[in-house]
């Protein structure tokens, strides 16, 4: 089922829970500001197919352009375009926390001395 811009927001709010505490505050903003752009590219090729309404008076009785397809054909081009689904998205937000948690070092972690067996393992092999 295609995802609608309204539950696209509803689970980016839930960034802001506990579950998300130890993300540091600018790798938050990013991941809200690309989903919010996607949930704006989603509310906009919605609304032009005629999926979504501009506001309530605002629908206009002579459809033009991509508001002129039968809604199947409008479900199926903006689900070509964006095709985002609601257990996609939980996904992709929980991959993205659980790659930043493996980023994330541990203080008095000996990176010195990994980094020094990493380079030395390959210029052993240029003599």
């Amino acid at each position: 089922m295609l995802l609608r811009p309204s539950q696209m927001e509803s689970i980016v709010s839930q960034i802001s829970g506990p579950e998300w505490g130890a993300l540091s505050a600018a790798f938050k903003d990013k991941l809200l500001n690309f989903v919010e752009t996607k949930a704006m590219e989603l509310r906009g090729l919605m609304t032009d197919c005629g999926l979504l309404e501009e506001g309530p008076g605002k629908q206009n009785d002579k459809k033009q352009g991509f508001a002129a397809l039968e809604r199947e054909d409008a479900e199926l081009l903006v689900w070509n375009t964006i095709g985002l689904e609601e257990q996609t998205l939980r996904k992709f937000l929980h991959i993205c926390k659980d790659r930043y948690h493996r980023a994330v070092i541990e203080p008095a972690t000996a990176v010195g001395a990994i980094a020094a067996q990493s380079l030395g393992k390959y210029c052993s092999f240029q003599t």
